[in-house]
């Protein structure tokens, strides 16, 4: 019994039965999904087995890992999930303190939405609630992706990414207040600039997200971890260059401004999607 309630007081192996209960695994596919070294796993593993709650067997070149399904086992598998969704509880607490700067952001936009609402109406909140709708979106998303375990990966990351995000929906609404305001605002100007910072500033990132619901989403990526970490380390560099090129054509204006940022944006997309389907190919091949 003192075994049992050993092997369950620790988070990483309470995290280790989650994931058994999904489908037997073996030692390496278990480490993956945690940024702690093999041997640590390895230890974590053997505490489980002499537990009684998992139990290995060797198939081919690979120990493989699985859940000891009695009844008495199940009982403590049930306990294990109720104290992880606890824990879950208190991450989704440190995430929300932890955005503060992106609740300041909604705040000052909700202010801004009052300001222009005896001029707009219900149009000035229109734009606060998709960017409150999006900040929500991000924020559950580590919940509800089949990948969960992976934001663990790339935490800091995933916050940046939040916060650029939504610094960018601010700024736009901002603009398009300015602008149905009868504020002097050159707006394309403005938004070929906004849109190229947020190439550039994303770009710088992409090369950490681990797989996951965020970043270059294809079939060829999803499929491959290989493939999704070459195209975002590509589509990387391509999001930062192309941010630069929308920021000139953003300077040039004009015509020719406004087709060397589309070109900029297309291409950001587009090189990325298309490498992804060859390289996987090639790979499978």
């Amino acid at each position: 019994m003192n075994l049992l309630f050993k092997a369950l007081a620790d988070p990483t192996r309470r995290r280790i039965l989650q994931l058994l209960r999904q489908g037997d695994l073996t030692a390496g596919e278990i480490a993956d999904q945690f940024p702690i070294s093999r041997p640590s796993i390895s230890h974590h593993l053997n505490l489980l087995k002499h537990a009684g709650l998992v139990q290995d067997e060797r198939r081919g070149q690979h120990i493989v890992y699985s859940l000891n399904t009695t009844v008495f086992q199940e009982v403590f598998t049930w306990v294990a999930g109720l104290m992880a969704m606890e824990e879950k509880m208190e991450t989704n607490r440190k995430s929300l303190l932890q955005d503060w700067p992106v609740w300041i952001l909604l705040a000052l936009d909700l202010a801004a939405s009052l300001y222009a609402y005896p001029h707009l109406h219900a149009r000035a909140f229109f734009t606060f609630f998709v960017s409150l709708g999006v900040y929500l979106l991000l924020l559950v998303m580590p919940a509800i992706d089949p990948r969960r375990a992976n934001y663990n990966r790339f935490s800091g990351t995933y916050r940046f990414m939040k916060l650029v995000i939504v610094l960018f929906l601010v700024a736009l609404h901002w603009l398009t207040l300015a602008y149905a305001l009868g504020w002097p605002v050159s707006i394309e100007q403005v938004i070929m600039t906004v849109v190229s910072g947020l190439l550039l500033i994303l770009g710088n990132v992409m090369g950490r997200i681990k797989q996951s619901w965020v970043g270059f989403i294809t079939p060829w990526t999803l499929a491959d971890e290989g493939v999704w970490n070459r195209t975002h380390r590509l589509g990387g560099r391509v999001r930062v260059v192309a941010g630069l090129v929308g920021l000139v054509g953003a300077i040039m204006g004009g015509t020719g401004g406004k087709v060397l940022f589309l070109v900029a944006v297309i291409a950001a997309f587009a090189i990325p999607f298309v490498y992804s389907y060859f390289d996987f190919r090639r790979n499978s091949h």
